[in-house]
């Protein structure tokens, strides 16, 4: 083999190596990619599910109402409530709220309660943050991250006893529709890592999803042409 034939043999032998480094490299960044954006999605998916057992656990007294006045799009006040027996052993008052610009966090901030004399009491010491999900966003440009709903009443369009009425109720909430409250939908994006838009290219936010209703008796068993929520 002469110089030049090898020469030539060296330089396509680096070729070939520097290829399939390359295709390497670019593997192990998509796995990687793949795995932190499942990651992302797995800790907003339990974020979501904490969030609705919270929610569902909002009934501590009949006839209460546990969505609390000034709730709007992008941040809920709420009472909860922990325990596995009739009564609740723990009472919260929580705001889950959005902070952040485009894409930022969905915290959590509690603080300790009590029940006296059929109320409320929601104590007064610094609350517990706590941050949910992280590189969350609206589900859609203009799109609310909560809404809340009421039963239908007389005289609305498209009445029907016992139903819940699709259209949302005016944000931000008062002691009035406060009360009416029935059920709350939560709806958020989860936006990929700037690194994986990098590394694995354009990834699509996923967004989640779920709905709380406050109930404690089917609607069918209320004789009242619009139910209360929690009762």
């Amino acid at each position: 083999m002469t110089l030049i034939e090898l020469m030539v043999a060296t330089m396509i032998a680096l070729i070939v190596v520097g290829a399939a480094i390359a295709l390497l490299e670019f593997t192990n960044h998509n796995i990687t990619s793949v795995n932190a954006q499942v990651q992302i999605a797995q800790g907003a998916r339990l974020a979501l599910q904490n969030l609705m057992q919270e929610l569902h656990s909002g009934c501590i007294l009949p006839h209460y109402q546990p969505v609390r006045p000034g709730s709007t799009e992008t941040e809920i006040y709420f009472v909860s409530g922990v325990g596995e027996g009739p009564q609740p052993e723990k009472i919260y008052y929580r705001r889950v709220a959005f902070e952040g610009g485009e894409i930022g966090n969905l915290v959590e901030y509690r603080w300790p309660a009590s029940i006296s004399n059929g109320q409320v009491v929601v104590s007064s010491e610094s609350p517990v943050r706590q941050i949910l999900a992280r590189r969350v966003g609206l589900p859609a440009p203009g799109s609310p991250i909560f809404r809340y709903y009421h039963y239908y009443e007389p005289g609305e369009t498209g009445f029907a006893p016992g139903q819940i009425n699709p259209t949302p109720l005016p944000v931000p909430l008062t002691a009035e529709t406060a009360a009416k409250v029935a059920k709350v939908t939560v709806a958020f994006a989860v936006n990929p890592e700037p690194v994986q838009r990098r590394l694995g290219g354009k990834i699509e936010p996923l967004v989640l999803e779920d709905s709380a209703v406050y109930r404690i008796t089917p609607t069918a068993a209320v004789a009242t042409p619009v139910p209360e929520p929690c009762e």
